[in-house]
Parts: C-alpha cells; sequence; structure tokens
C-alpha cells in the first residue's frame, strides 16, 4: 500500500524519479536501469506481480536529491545548523537520517553530483551521477528505514534544497577559473581548473562565477608556502603527501586558513586514528626513514650482497600482541650471504618455468624465504606474475610442459601441482616489477625475482631488518585478516599504525579490521560474534568464535610462535574468519571451490586476462574509521 502512495507521487509530481525494488536487505536495484532501460510500465508490471514484503524499495534520483547522514550525532548537529532539515521530508535509518529536497538552481548551474563524503565524513549527497545515470536512494518501507514526514505530506512539490546546506554537505564538478596564488615569500604557483580547488572556502567564494574565464585571477596567501600548498593539494588528491618528512602542522594551519574541509582537515589531523597523516607519522615513529620508505617507488637490487642486521623495535599498544617479547637475537644478519646459490635451491621445475619464460615474475613469500634468513616456516606454494600482454600461451605452454598432477583455476589465478609443488600463475597483466610488488598489502611481501635479480621495495629492508610489517588498512581485502597472521606466523611483529584502543567500539561492520583484533584477544576473551548476509534460501548465516576460542585457550600460539602450532592455527582455524567476512573476494587459503584439470585444460583459451590494476595506499576507499568511536 505504501508503495503505491509514492508512487502516486512520484508520477505527478516527479516522474523522470522512478521506483526501483531492491532484493531484501541489500543496496543494489534488482533490475538495470542506465540509459532508459527502466521505465514506469516496468515498474508497475514488477509490482502487481510481487508482494510488497518480498523486497525492499528505492527511489532513482534524478531531479530530486538527498542528503544523507550517517550518524545520530551529526543528525543533532546538522539540525541545529540548518534548521531548514527539521521540517524537510526526511527518513530514519539505522544508522542516521535521510533529508529529501529538489534539486535547485545552483545544483544544475555548478554541478552538484552524486557524492560520498565529500565535505563532511559520513555525510553524502544523494542525486543524480556525472554519468547522468540516476543515483539510487532506499527509502521506507524498506529494511531499516522508517518515514519521519514523508515527502506527500510536505505538498506536491519539494522544496529546493538552500545554498548554503548544498555547500556544507557537497562540492560542484564544475572546474574553476585558472588561478595564481601569490605567498608572502614572493613565491607563485598557478591552476587551472583544478577541481581540488573547491575544498578550501577562500578560494572558491573568491573564484565563484569565473569558470572558464580566460583571465588568471590572483589571490595573495598570507599564511604558509609554496611547497605546503603542494603538499597539500597532493594529500586532497592522493590521500597522503609526496614527501617524507613533512610539515604536518604548517599544511595544517595552511589549509585551516584557507577554510578547507572538515574532510581535509580530518587527513591532517595526526590525533585522528584514522588519518592517513597519522597513519604516516606512526611508521615512521616506529623506526625513522620508514615514512619514506614507504613514499618510494624505487627498488633495490639486492641480488650481489646487501647486509642487514636485525635491530628489535620497542613495541608499544600499536602492535598486535604487544605483551609477547621479540626475539632476542639483536644485530644477527637477516639476509642470505649468497643469494646465487639460494636461488639454485628453488626447485627444479620453478627454475624451469622461469628460464622458459623470462616474463614471468617470482614474487611473494617463495622470495622472502629465500632471501631472509630468519622467517620462519617453507613457503606454501610459489607465485608468479606477467609482464606483458600475452599470457594465454604461457599457461598452455606450462601445462605441457610441467605435466602437473593437479590443475585448477581459481577467479584469480591457475594453479599446477608437479611432484608436491605448487606453482600459481596469477591471471592479471603488469607493467613492470615496481607495478607487481606495489599491489601487495604487506610489505615483507614485497621482493621479487626477475630475470636472474631479486628485487625490493625499500619498506621491505625496513620490514626485514625489524622483522616487522604494518597494516595497511587503505590497501585491505578479503584476504588480509589471514595474511596478517600468516606473516606473524613466520616470524615479523606486526604494527597497526595509530591504534588507539581506548577508542574502539566493541563491534563494527568493517569488513576484516574488527577480526584483526578479534583474533588477536581470543586467548583471553572473545566479545564478538559475526553475522552475515542471508544465504539463497533465505536463512541468516551466522557463524561465532566458539570453536576458534577453545582452539587457542589450552594452547598458546601466540606466545611460543612455534611454527607447527601456527600452521595448525591457519589452516584450521582462520577459515572461520574469512567466512565471516562481509566482503566479497578470496583469502590464500583458498576457500572457494575449484575446477578439475581437465576443465581447465578445456578452457585455457577462453580464459580473460584482465591488466592488473593499480591499488595504491591513496586511492582506496575502505570504511575502517567505523573501527573506532572518534568522539572519544
Amino acid at each position: 500500500m505504501l508503495w503505491d502512495t509514492l508512487r502516486d507521487w512520484l508520477v505527478a509530481t516527479y516522474p523522470d524519479d522512478l521506483l526501483m525494488p531492491v532484493p531484501k536487505g541489500e543496496k543494489c536495484p534488482k533490475f538495470p536501469h542506465a540509459n532508459g532501460r527502466w521505465s514506469w510500465h516496468m515498474y508497475n508490471k514488477f509490482a502487481a506481480s510481487h508482494r510488497e514484503n518480498d523486497f525492499d524499495i528505492a527511489i532513482l534520483l534524478r531531479t530530486l536529491c538527498v542528503v544523507d547522514v550517517d550518524t545520530k550525532e551529526l543528525v543533532e548537529d546538522l539540525e541545529q545548523r540548518f534548521p531548514v532539515l527539521k521540517t524537510s521530508p526526511s527518513e530514519d535509518t539505522k544508522k542516521g537520517r535521510h533529508y529529501f529536497f529538489s534539486r535547485s538552481e545552483l545544483c544544475d548551474a555548478q554541478g552538484f553530483m552524486d557524492q560520498r563524503s565529500s565535505v563532511i565524513p559520513n555525510v553524502d549527497f544523494k542525486t543524480r551521477c556525472t554519468t547522468g545515470t540516476a543515483g539510487i536512494i532506499l527509502v521506507a518501507p524498506s529494511t531499516g528505514k522508517t518515514w519521519v514526514r514523508t515527502p506527500w505530506m510536505a505538498g506536491d512539490v519539494l522544496n529546493a534544497i538552500p545554498d548554503d546546506l548544498l555547500r556544507a554537505v557537497a562540492l560542484p564538478t564544475r572546474q574553476m577559473a585558472s588561478v595564481k596564488l601569490i605567498f608572502a615569500d614572493g613565491a607563485e604557483l598557478a591552476y587551472t581548473n583544478n577541481p581540488h580547488l573547491q575544498k578550501f572556502d577562500l578560494l572558491r567564494n573568491l573564484l565563484e562565477g569565473e569558470e572558464y574565464a580566460e583571465v588568471r585571477t590572483e589571490v595573495p596567501i598570507a599564511v604558509g608556502t609554496a611547497q605546503q600548498f603542494e603538499d597539500l593539494m597532493h594529500m586532497c588528491q592522493h590521500r597522503r603527501f609526496q614527501r617524507w618528512p613533512t610539515d604536518i602542522e604548517g599544511v595544517r594551519h595552511l589549509a585551516d586558513y584557507l577554510c578547507a574541509t572538515q574532510k581535509v582537515m580530518n587527513m591532517l589531523d595526526t590525533g585522528n586514528p584514522v588519518s592517513p597523516s597519522a597513519w604516516l607519522q606512526a611508521i615512521d615513529n616506529a623506526s625513522p626513514g620508514w615514512g619514506q620508505a614507504f613514499l618510494s617507488e624505487a627498488l633495490v637490487d639486492i641480488t650481489d650482497g646487501y647486509q642487514i642486521r636485525y635491530q628489535r623495535i620497542v613495541k608499544d599498544d600499536q602492535w598486535l600482541f604487544h605483551e609477547y617479547p621479540h626475539s632476542s637475537v639483536q644485530g644477527s644478519t637477516v639476509l642470505s650471504n649468497d643469494l646465487q646459490t639460494q636461488i639454485l635451491g628453488l626447485p627444479s621445475i620453478v627454475r624451469s618455468v622461469l628460464e622458459r619464460h623470462p616474463d614471468l615474475v617470482l614474487a611473494g613469500s617463495s622470495v622472502l624465504h629465500m632471501a631472509c634468513t630468519r622467517v620462519l616456516g617453507e613457503p606454501s606454494d610459489y607465485d608468479m606474475y606477467y609482464i606483458g600482454t600475452e599470457l594465454r600461451h604461457i599457461l598452455s605452454d606450462i601445462k605441457d610442459h610441467v605435466n602437473p598432477d593437479v590443475m585448477h583455476r581459481t577467479g584469480a589465478a591457475m594453479t599446477y601441482v608437479v611432484d608436491d609443488v605448487t606453482i600459481q600463475i596469477i591471471l592479471r597483466r603488469y607493467r613492470d616489477v615496481g607495478h607487481v610488488l606495489n599491489t601487495f598489502d604487506l610489505a615483507p611481501s614485497q621482493c621479487a625475482l626477475y630475470k636472474g635479480r631479486v628485487l625490493v621495495t625499500q619498506s621491505w629492508l625496513f620490514s626485514v631488518r625489524h622483522m616487522a610489517a604494518y597494516v595497511n588498512f587503505w590497501h585491505w581485502n578479503s584476504a588480509s585478516v589471514s595474511r596478517v597472521f600468516k606473516y606473524y606466523s613466520k616470524g615479523f611483529e606486526i604494527l597497526v599504525p595509530a591504534l588507539r584502543r581506548d577508542m574502539l567500539k566493541p563491534y563494527t561492520p568493517c569488513p576484516g579490521a574488527h577480526n584483526l583484533l578479534a583474533v588477536e584477544a581470543a586467548p583471553q576473551t572473545w566479545p564478538w560474534s559475526w553475522k552475515l548476509k542471508r544465504s539463497r534460501d533465505g536463512k541468516p548465516k551466522r557463524i561465532d568464535a566458539i570453536m576458534l576460542r577453545k582452539m587457542v585457550r589450552d594452547t598458546n600460539y601466540w606466545g611460543l610462535r612455534h611454527q607447527s602450532g601456527y600452521s595448525e592455527f591457519i589452516s584450521d582455524a582462520l577459515p572461520y574468519v574469512m567466512r565471516a567476512m562481509i566482503c566479497r573476494g578470496m583469502s590464500w587459503l583458498g576457500l572457494r571451490p575449484v575446477r578439475t584439470r581437465t576443465q581447465c585444460a578445456q578452457n585455457l583459451d577462453s580464459i580473460e586476462i584482465p591488466e592488473a590494476t593499480d591499488v595504491p595506499f591513496h586511492m582506496a576507499s575502505p570504511n575502517f574509521p567505523q573501527l573506532y568511536d572518534l568522539r572519544k
């Protein structure tokens, strides 16, 4: 019945904003709608043959816009700052509230489009997208949604979103005019149509209405230097600094002078545990120079000898299992004295494949075990990556050459098992060795054997010197939890940069991050349980940690770091953690079913091998800030 009321109001008032059914408990539309592929006729046909209670419902936003506030605290704050919100049509959500308006003239004139947390963290602006496709917003009576003031109660037409509210929650996409910034020391910087200038109210107000102007506007800047402004713009664009060390306080003072958005100020706040500035400063505080090493893209060739001695790091509560001591062999050598001999010691089938196909790169833990003498255990497999454009013929040639005992394929790799040696060919194309290593999430794995040379990142050198690794939440996926403990089991201490245990929430939907800390807590207490989305049969999936807790309660794996104990823990217990994560992807444990050798052989010619994407620290969009209660 409520669907009918909403439909009648939209058809009469905003016919371009269609209703779209959504599977229960999800956010993705049930049907494609781009390029006019969805209509009122199709909706009416669907609604006539389905029950309302079986689906959620969403509005495809074209002429409407929604201010999506994700926390109760922000709801109170914004309603005090903008009283119009108190009388606007709105609905409560599980975390906050949606406020409904029509698009204003300013929206269209300056291109305010669908965007996520552009100005205020946890406040989204929902409307049509820059591509022209409609945005989508779930509405009551969908799961977790309840109307506070229905849109049809506000009259026939909604109020246009006020300009001050619009500017407070969103940024325009229209490019700004050319501008020359003149600093107190006489230095000058020129920018042409740079959208990141919109993040500073001082510049935006000065240049408003001058977009596409031929005359360059000169703006005197009384605070800071040209270098600090370049650092600030680099942080806005890439979520990291371009050099280290950086005068963070000076950059933050300049941003405050320019009236930067709250999101920019948060990125520069070293007291905020989810700030990239705090993250970078934390790893540099752990070992001076590590921050600069992280930012460096240069590779180091260690084949002909590179002496590194172990240096113990003092652990505080930013480290996992910080109460357990380091190894006591301060000053011992950590790298092999003769890497050429170590290369010859690789399994013959691995060396044979690399010699036949020189464009293959052996990278990851297998090279780490070969190069570093202090790593516990043995490599479980040999991962190879391809530099070039054609990989299909290599897959076929390897099959014929090695005559594998077992051959299977997952979504990301082709696996060959020969005489208990497992070779994995990653089904991606890479530009160079640096491209391969910079897609790895943990520094100890950033090492490669390519054409007889062992190449490593500068972060890798720090990791093996201290037998330590940092967790990179900006480079996080469903395999990260198990990979972190995999490398802990190999002897590496694990740093969670800028971790604030006093601010941790008891439970968070952040994929993986809470699992990381929950596994650490398992020997003592187990406060969390995990919930998964509903399975295909409609029944909720749920798993708790009883089995995992029982396993680690009796045997203190963490204190002894015993190789066999860790192997048992990782192979038997962590699958329960991985299955409990609300996230797509596959862990290194290989939890997905695989194809048979015959099926793989038949499908070699049809394999699609995409180019590997860059997944750097500064481009990912994690939701790990939900790990913390930032009010503390």
